[in-house]
C-alpha cells in the first residue's frame, strides 16, 4: 500500500469524522428529527445527536491571555421525562477582581421546520456562591420530539484551569468530540478516565500559532482531538456506589508547567515536600494546629484524672464530640478557626477535628492531620501531589504505640470509627514534622445486627406474645442510636409497628449500651389466628431491609458497601398444646465468591415436633464486588428480603 494512498485515506478519515461535529448552527436534518430513540437504550428520555467544544487561548487588546471555550449541541427530546432539559445552564467561575463570562450564545428549539429561538428574558445570570454564578435559560416550545440547540463562547482568564471533558453525561450521546489548541509555553498533564474506548485520538503540532507583541517568539500549539461514538448515559441511581468520579468517562488536565516567552518556567505540578511546606504555613490549616494553649484550659476534668493514655484519649473524643455541633459544611480549606468555633460550639469539619487534635496534643497524646476524599468526592490519586483532591479533614492519634484514626464531628460515631461518608480507602498524613505519608484508612470488621425472639401462644385470647431481643454492633450500633434521635422513641416503635404488623407494649435500651454495642429488648404482640382452626405467622418480626436494594437486572460499576455487614435472626416457638405442624418454609442457602457473601436459612422443628426453630444468618465479609459478581450478589439480597417477607408457619388443630 502506497504512502499517497495512506495519506489520502487519513484525509478522508479526518473530512468524514469532521463533518459529524462541524455542523452550521441551526440546521437539523430529516434522519434527526425522525429519530425516536438511542440505540441501546430505549428508555432513555433524551439523547445527544452531537456535542462538540473547542478550547483555544487567545491574547486579548487588554493584555491578557485568555481560555476561549466554545461548545456546540443538539439534544433530541424522546419522552415526558426528558421535558426537564428545556431548563439548561452553565457554570461561571469568578474571584474578586476576575471573572469567567458567556461572550457568544446562540439556542433554538426545533419543532419540524420551526424554529424559536431563545428569548433575552428566558436568559439569566444567577449568583449561587461566592465563587461561583450559572448562566441559565430556557428553551420555548419543548416537547416530545423537538430537537433543541445551543453554542456559547466562554472567555476564561483562568487558564490555568482547563476544564475536564466530560464524555459521559445524565443522557446517552451519538458523539461527543473534544477538540484542543493548546501554546507548547502551557504543558498540561492529562488522564483520560472511564472504560469507554475513544473512537478518535490524534495528537498534532501546529508551528508558530501563539504570539505576544513585543516578543520575537513564539510557541507552537499541541493540537488534540479526542472523541468517543455511542457514549450511554451515565446513571448514578445504582445503590453502593462510590462517587461518579471514579467511574464517569473524561478527560481531565492539570497544569504542570508554564514558560513565559521572557524565559524560565513556572511549575504549577508539585511534590508532597513543596505541599507540605505550604500546609504548615497555611493559616487556615497549618497554622490551626498548634493552639494547644488555649486546648490545655479547655480539657475536661476525667481528662485530667485519667489514669491512661486510652481513658485520657476517649474522654478528650467524646468532649469534642458532645461539646461541637456540626454545621453540615466540610471547611478544609479555608476560613478554619477553631477558637472561635470551639467558643460558638459550631463550627465545620476542620474546626472540629483541628480541635481535637489541639486537645490530644494539650493532653500530650501525639494527634496529626489526615486529609481523605470523602466517597461522594471520588479517590484522590496516589501517584500525584495534589491537595485539590481531597475534600475532607480527620485526626489520628497515636496512643501506646498504636494509630487511631478518629473523627469528633459526628455524635453517634464510636472512637476509633469513622462515618460512612468518609470510608473511602486512603488518607494522607499531614506530619509537619516529618514528610506526609499516605495510609490505609481503618473499617471496622464487626458491623452486626443480632434478632433473638421466643414466641407463646395465648389461646384464651388467640394472640401471639413474644419477646425480642436486639444486639447490634459497630455501625449498626450507630446508625441505630442516629434514628432513635431523629425519629424519638416513638416514632422508632411506631415505625417498627407498622413495618412488621406487631403491637409494642414495652421497649428498653440495656444499660451499657453504647453507639458501639447496643442492645434494645421489646415485649409485643403479634395476630395470627385464623377462623379455619390455624395458626398462620410469620415470626421474622426483624424487616432488615425495607427492600431489595439491588432493583436492576444489569448493572454498570461495582458494588461498593464501604463496611463488612452481618444479620443474624433466631426465632424459638413452642407449638401450643392441641396444635401440630402443618407446614415450615424451605431450607434455603446461597454464597457468592466461596463466601465472601452468603445467606443461611432453616426453620426445623424438633424430633418431638413440640418445638420450631429458625435460624437466618447472613454475612456480607467483602465491602467491593466487581460487576460481573452483581447477578449472584442481586439474587443473595433479592431471597434475602424474600425470606424475611414470606417465611410463613402454619400450625393446625390436632
Amino acid at each position: 500500500m502506497s504512502r499517497s494512498f495512506l495519506l489520502l485515506l487519513f484525509l478522508f478519515l479526518n473530512l468524514s469524522l469532521s463533518a459529524q461535529y462541524s455542523q452550521p448552527f441551526g440546521n437539523v436534518t430529516v434522519k434527526e428529527l425522525e429519530m425516536d430513540h438511542f440505540p441501546g437504550d430505549p428508555e432513555a428520555e433524551a439523547m445527544a445527536i452531537f456535542e462538540y467544544g473547542v478550547y483555544t487561548f487567545e491574547l486579548k487588546d487588554n493584555g491578557y491571555i485568555y481560555l476561549m471555550k466554545e461548545y456546540h449541541t443538539k439534544i433530541k427530546i424522546l419522552n415526558q421525562e426528558g421535558l426537564e432539559l428545556a431548563n439548561q445552564e452553565i457554570p461561571l467561575y469568578r474571584t474578586d477582581k476576575r471573572k469567567e463570562q458567556i461572550v457568544k450564545f446562540q439556542a433554538i428549539t426545533h419543532n419540524g421546520r420551526e424554529k424559536t429561538g431563545v428569548d433575552q428574558s428566558a436568559q439569566f445570570l444567577v449568583d449561587e456562591t461566592p465563587n461561583w454564578s450559572a448562566y441559565r435559560f430556557t428553551f420555548p416550545k419543548v416537547k416530545v420530539g423537538s430537537i433543541i440547540e445551543y453554542k456559547y463562547t466562554l472567555q476564561s482568564p483562568f487558564y490555568f484551569n482547563l476544564d475536564r471533558w466530560d464524555f459521559q453525561g445524565s443522557i446517552p450521546k451519538l458523539y461527543s468530540r473534544f477538540h484542543a489548541e493548546i501554546p507548547g509555553n502551557y504543558v498540561y498533564n492529562r488522564v483520560l478516565k472511564g472504560d469507554l474506548p475513544l473512537s478518535l485520538n490524534l495528537n498534532s503540532e501546529r508551528p508558530n500559532c501563539f504570539s505576544v507583541p513585543r516578543s520575537s517568539q513564539s510557541a507552537s500549539c499541541e493540537v488534540l482531538d479526542f472523541a468517543i461514538e455511542n457514549v450511554p448515559a451515565f446513571r448514578e441511581t445504582e445503590p453502593f456506589m462510590l462517587s461518579s468520579e471514579n467511574y464517569i468517562s473524561r478527560l481531565v488536565f492539570e497544569l504542570s508547567q508554564f514558560y513565559p516567552f521572557n524565559g524560565g518556567v513556572e511549575k504549577y505540578s508539585k511534590s508532597w515536600k513543596d505541599v507540605d511546606k505550604e500546609y504548615r504555613k497555611d493559616q487556615d490549616i497549618g497554622r490551626q494546629v498548634g493552639k494547644q494553649d488555649f486546648f490545655t484550659k479547655a480539657l475536661p476534668s476525667n481528662a485530667k484524672s485519667a489514669q491512661t493514655t486510652m481513658e485520657k484519649a476517649r474522654a478528650v473524643y467524646k468532649h469534642i464530640q458532645d461539646h461541637f455541633n456540626w454545621n453540615e459544611k466540610y471547611g478544609i480549606y479555608r476560613k478554619v478557626r477553631v477558637k472561635k468555633a470551639y467558643e460558638n460550639r459550631t463550627g465545620n469539619i476542620g474546626e472540629i477535628n483541628i480541635s481535637l487534635i489541639n486537645m490530644l496534643e494539650a493532653a500530650d497524646i501525639p494527634a496529626k492531620i489526615v486529609l481523605l476524599s470523602t466517597r461522594e468526592n471520588g479517590l484522590p490519586r496516589r501517584n500525584q501531589a495534589n491537595i485539590t483532591d481531597f475534600n475532607y479533614l480527620v485526626a489520628l492519634a497515636t496512643i501506646d504505640g498504636k494509630d487511631y484514626v478518629l473523627d469528633a464531628s459526628d455524635k453517634f460515631t464510636p472512637f476509633g470509627m469513622l462515618p460512612y461518608r468518609a470510608l473511602n480507602y486512603v488518607g494522607r498524613v499531614m506530619d509537619f514534622k516529618k514528610d506526609s505519608y499516605w495510609i490505609d484508612l481503618p473499617v471496622s470488621n464487626r458491623n452486626k445486627s443480632t434478632s433473638q425472639v421466643m414466641l407463646q401462644f395465648d389461646l384464651d385470647n388467640q394472640v401471639i406474645k413474644g419477646r425480642h431481643r436486639e444486639i447490634l454492633l459497630g455501625y449498626s450500633a450507630s446508625d441505630r442510636y442516629r434514628t432513635l434521635d431523629k425519629l424519638g422513641e416513638e416514632g422508632f416503635l411506631e415505625k417498627i409497628e407498622d413495618n412488621s404488623f406487631i403491637e409494642i407494649s414495652e421497649h428498653k435500651i440495656a444499660p451499657g449500651s453504647t453507639p458501639k454495642k447496643l442492645t434494645q429488648n421489646y415485649v409485643f404482640e403479634m395476630p395470627g389466628f385464623s377462623e379455619d382452626n390455624r395458626i398462620r405467622f410469620n415470626p421474622f418480626i426483624v424487616k432488615f431491609l425495607s427492600s431489595s436494594p439491588f432493583k436492576n437486572k444489569k448493572r454498570q460499576f461495582p458494588v461498593e458497601f464501604g463496611y463488612p455487614r452481618s444479620y443474624g435472626f433466631n426465632a424459638i416457638i413452642p407449638v401450643p398444646e392441641g396444635y401440630v405442624i402443618e407446614d415450615l418454609p424451605a431450607k434455603k442457602e446461597l454464597s457468592v465468591l466461596d463466601g465472601q457473601a452468603s445467606l443461611k436459612y432453616d426453620c426445623k422443628a424438633s424430633p418431638d415436633g413440640k418445638n420450631i426453630n429458625l435460624q437466618f444468618v447472613f454475612d456480607v465479609k467483602n465491602v467491593f464486588f466487581l460487576v460481573e459478581n452483581y447477578p449472584q450478589l442481586k439474587e443473595l439480597y433479592d431471597t434475602f428480603y424474600y425470606l424475611q417477607q414470606n417465611s410463613l408457619i402454619s400450625l393446625k388443630k390436632s
